[in-house]
């Protein structure tokens, strides 16, 4: 994409209509939630909901305000969280437990002695209905629907001004929808088989209204069974078809990760297919699964070096900063130092050439950038203890831009790797400070609303902080990797906990 749309450009573009299809859509793919239609209980005090195994139901509303959090608002939502309250007993036989409202508002807090929506919400409908109702309410909110977007942005390409899908992120050469579409011409001498292909790209188009997995799922499905008719007798009628559909069953396999299939797929394909633009597709694929199931890295680096020079040829500098990134990811894994300072160097420059050129900042160069703070990191660790400098000032950069952009999580992530660097460097006071406030920062965010990812992000501060800081008082270190202990034991990492129990009795 050119530019990532800031969370005040989500909110004004969206009208009430679009504004709650794309929180169903982002529901659907963080939660499995189903949406309430009018035939199942329309004005049930409901949008969406989703049904728990021990027959209790969270429920969740969408709701677009023009305004500030008012006293009409919150008597509506009142009556809502009643209405549900009745309606699952009676339309769904469950128990509200939880009533889930996402809007477009980020609630201001207090400030001195007027009240802020913050408080208003959490004493007039939190407090309101677990008192009167026994309903837990969470909000969900504008920064948060934002973060979301930026992670499905084919839910809403209209707010990107060129948005890149996911399997663009992956193959990189022309969309997998371009690809089905050649398919399905190319197929249509054979009846079956060009329905199948048609199904197939249907399924892999609707991936994108919600229940994404599954959907592509049902397309690996048809594809297959394309393939299956093709052979007759022993024998494939089309030896080209069924390159191609291989091709594009190894794309669909790595956008839902099965790294193996999609190395199958992708092995047998490129033996059959003669367009260089369908193999360095193909080529693509194939190393990236290797590289993400952690397979044979030095095949994998052979068929990204392939890539990068027909992208090289092309002239191609978005693809090249991307093939270079993998390929830097690949000699980080191996420990080739030489590689890594190379690589990093290389990719940098071109950085910063494409950026002068084009005067667009990607997600690609961002993916990219990470990379290369990560690995003069990895070089500090080794001695060269210069890049931890380098490192530092690559992530006040991307700091700046998340925070710039409304982009929470990223910001704290890479606000605690800086923490991490500095603490390398013997900066602790530096570091601390990074980690304090990321600390801060996300409880403050998971005190507005709950996400699964910003928890285990602050639990990972939390012990980074802990293990990282030498200089920490015993107060403060055993009172962080007690927090850090209740933290990892709800994710249930056992391991990490008996790590921290160890320390524990080291501090005590």
């Amino acid at each position: 994409m050119k530019r990532t749309p800031t969370a005040q450009e989500l909110n004004d573009f969206l009208d009430n209509m679009k504004w709650e299809d794309l929180c169903n859509q982002i529901c659907v793919e963080e939660f499995s939630t189903r949406r309430v239609d009018d035939s199942n209980g329309k004005g049930n005090g409901l949008d969406a909901y989703k049904i728990l195994d021990d027959n209790l139901l969270i429920g969740y509303q969408f709701k677009k305000y023009k305004k500030n959090f008012s006293d009409s608002q919150i008597e509506t939502l009142q009556k809502n969280i009643k209405l549900a309250k009745e309606k699952c007993l009676t339309d769904f036989s469950r128990k509200l437990q939880k009533f889930i409202v996402v809007f477009n508002l980020n609630l201001e807090p207090s400030h001195y002695s007027v009240d802020g929506d913050l408080k208003k919400f959490e004493s007039r409908v939190v407090k309101w209905a677990k008192e009167n109702y026994d309903v837990q309410v969470e909000y969900l909110d504008l920064n948060w629907i934002h973060t979301k977007l930026l992670k499905y942005p084919h839910l809403c390409p209209e707010l990107f001004e060129k948005n890149l899908s996911t399997d663009e992120f992956h193959a990189g050469i022309e969309p997998l929808e371009k690809k089905m579409n050649k398919l399905i011409e190319m197929s249509q001498g054979y009846k079956y088989i060009n329905k199948l292909i048609e199904e197939s790209n249907i399924h892999y188009s609707r991936a994108k209204e919600g229940n994404y997995l599954k959907k592509i799922d049902n397309a690996i499905l048809n594809l297959k069974d394309a393939v299956r008719l093709l052979d007759v007798n022993g024998e494939c009628i089309d030896l080209e078809l069924r390159g191609k559909i291989l091709m594009c069953l190894s794309g669909m396999y790595v956008l839902v990760f099965k790294n193996s299939d999609a190395i199958n797929c992708a092995e047998e394909a490129i033996n059959i297919l003669i367009d260089d633009d369908d193999k360095a597709y193909c080529k693509g694929n194939w190393a990236f699964a290797l590289l993400e199931s952690s397979g044979d890295l030095s095949f994998s680096e052979k068929l990204f070096s392939e890539v990068l020079e027909y992208f090289e040829r092309k002239s191609d500098s978005s693809e090249v900063i991307r093939t270079l990134t993998h390929l830097l990811q690949i000699y980080i894994y191996q420990d080739r130092m030489r590689e890594v300072i190379s690589y990093s160097a290389k990719l940098n420059l071109i950085i910063e050439e494409y950026i002068e050129s084009n005067g667009e900042l990607t997600d690609v160069i961002l993916s990219a950038q990470g990379v290369i703070a990560n690995s003069y990191g990895y070089l500090g660790d080794y001695g060269y203890v210069d890049y931890y400098r380098y490192s530092i000032n690559i992530f006040a950069k991307m700091m700046d831009i998340y925070k710039n952009n409304g982009i929470d999580y990223m910001y704290y992530k890479v606000k605690v790797s800086k923490a991490m660097v500095l603490c390398k460097m013997d900066k602790e006071d530096e570091g601390k400070s990074e980690f304090d406030e990321a600390i801060f920062e996300i409880k403050a965010q998971l005190n507005r609303t709950h996400d699964e990812g910003l928890y285990q992000l602050l639990a990972i501060t939390l012990f980074n902080k802990a293990f990282m800081i030498d200089g920490l008082n015993i107060v403060e270190k055993r009172n962080t990797l007690l927090e850090a202990k209740k933290m990892y034991m709800q994710i249930n990492d056992i391991d990490t906990v008996q790590q921290i129990r160890d320390e524990l009795d080291q501090v005590l």
